[in-house]
């Protein structure tokens, strides 16, 4: 957001987010008139800013006036925001409000891994000027930086089966995380391509046992993106989203792929399925591992404000990134036995999992909505 002493009229044109300022000084003033602000902490003592993908993250610890327990947290703000079409006002974030309403709602009805909000504000009317949202820090490492640790630590030849035991953790980890999808597999909307209605709480501040925003079924609308349950529309949507921004050359594929999707339709090889909850970016750099004597365990999956109910069918891509990366530099024979583990698992736990996820229309569907 522009700076603070900017009236919203006065800003004009694509702006960067000036939160958090360059001085810890400011930040710090920031914090603690937002704290006070909406009744939220007190006392917060400024860590460290830094930036993260599309966001400018705060860590900071403070100590909460309804328990008064002292915890660390995470304030997360958009590093852009985008104008009103007569480019005076920003417009304000719906997206902080589906991160909340989806995170809360894994967190409190269905028990996932995923980080407690404290705060939100969708609005640019508060202390620092900008939407954000206030959730707790996550403890462990992310797979990106076990990935990391892991490969600095391989031998300076080609790995052979004596190194086996080198490789263990990564079987545990495609274990985690087909135990991971076969729970999130379980969160379901009533509807395809559900948007969240955010018309109303624009702002809000949880205690820590509050359930609000636990269940999706009672906050879906119908405002933006509903295609009840045909699977056709939904893929065409996706496919037409595509079209936009491909190149022609591309648009011919997309047109043979439509096409071929309209063919099984017709055929009845693609079927209406449930609408199950689809992470957007679910990748090594969100998903948090930790471990201690007793084992390997996933922690916490962050950043679901991109998350959208789609045909299962959509929604079943593998995690290849466990075994297909090149920078893992892992040996054939491993690569192999890392998916047959993560293919068995999650077989075990969720019957027709592969059929959905190798299949022929599967693969092709996923081609299509890109």
């Amino acid at each position: 957001m522009a700076a603070p002493n900017i009236p919203l009229s006065k800003r004009t044109g694509r702006r960067i987010n000036q939160f958090p300022p360059t001085l810890i000084s400011n930040t710090m003033r920031m914090l603690q008139d937002l704290c006070s602000e909406m009744n939220f902490a007190k006392n917060p003592v400024h860590v460290l800013s830094k930036q993260g993908g599309k966001s400018n993250i705060v860590v900071f610890t403070c100590v909460l006036l309804a328990s008064q327990e002292r915890i660390r947290c995470v304030l997360r703000t958009s590093r852009y925001y985008n104008l009103s079409e007569s480019c005076e006002d920003p417009i304000d974030d719906t997206s902080v409000q589906l991160t909340v309403v989806v995170t809360r709602m894994l967190k409190l009805r269905y028990g996932l891994p995923v980080p407690n909000i404290w705060a939100y504000d969708t609005r640019y009317e508060n202390s620092i000027k900008c939407p954000y949202v206030i959730e707790e820090e996550v403890a462990g490492m992310t797979l990106w930086n076990y990935n990391r640790m892991m490969r600095q630590s391989l031998p300076h030849r080609m790995p052979t089966q004596r190194d086996t035991g080198r490789f263990a953790w990564r079987y545990v980890f495609a274990k985690r995380i087909a135990e991971f999808i076969a729970e999130k597999d379980k969160v379901q909307l009533p509807c395809y391509c559900a948007s969240i209605d955010t018309s109303n709480m624009p702002r809000y501040v949880f205690n820590k046992h509050d359930d609000r925003y636990t269940s999706a079924k009672d906050s879906v609308a119908s405002r933006s993106l509903f295609y009840r349950h045909d699977i056709l529309v939904c893929i065409e949507s996706f496919a037409h989203a595509r079209t936009l921004r491909s190149y022609p050359d591309e648009k011919e594929k997309v047109a043979t792929l439509k096409d071929m999707c309209s063919i099984m339709r017709k055929n009845i090889v693609l079927k209406d399925q449930p609408s199950v909850l689809w992470h957007a970016d679910f990748n090594p750099r969100k998903i948090m591992f930790e471990s201690d004597a007793t084992g390997l365990f996933l922690t916490r999956v962050i950043d679901w404000d991109k998350a959208i109910a789609l045909p299962r069918l959509m929604t079943r891509e593998p995690p290849s990134f466990l075994w297909k990366d090149d920078s893992l530099m892992l040996p054939e024979w491993v690569s192999n036995g890392i998916k047959q583990t993560f293919d068995d698992t999650i077989e075990r736990l969720v019957p027709g999992y592969k059929e959905d996820a190798y299949s022929t229309a599967a693969v092709l569907v996923r081609m299509l909505s890109g």
